[in-house]
């Protein structure tokens, strides 16, 4: 059985790159068919979404958009995401570029 650590890291990890499940499976060491649990862990997240993010309503929506406007200048914006990055641990291949500008070995999130 793998470790759940290990399943959430091959998911970050799908999320974070373009790696072909092939790669992934040579990179971590697992099967094709274990490779794909990144949709599960993808669908526990989504499932997850709602409870842990918290969307403006109400007047909260007007106070948000006038903070960005005034920030931005960018009109009815009420979010906004930055780059993550996952600390990871050390890769056997290539370990220095999985290296960020803070001297970590992270990876970074990327939209799907």
């Amino acid at each position: 059985m793998i470790s759940p650590e290990k399943q959430f890291f091959i998911a970050i990890w799908r999320m974070a790159t373009p790696d072909s499940y092939r790669s992934i499976c040579e990179k971590f060491d697992v099967s094709r068919s274990t490779a794909l649990l990144t949709r599960r862990v993808t669908k526990i997240l989504a499932d997850l979404a709602p409870v842990l993010i918290k969307w403006p309503t109400g007047n909260a929506i007007q106070e948000v958009w006038t903070g960005f406007e005034v920030i931005s200048s960018f009109p009815k914006v009420i979010g906004a995401i930055d780059g993550t990055h996952i600390n990871i641990p050390s890769s056997h291949i290539h370990p220095e570029a999985y290296v960020n500008r803070k001297g970590h070995r992270s990876i970074q999130l990327r939209d799907l």
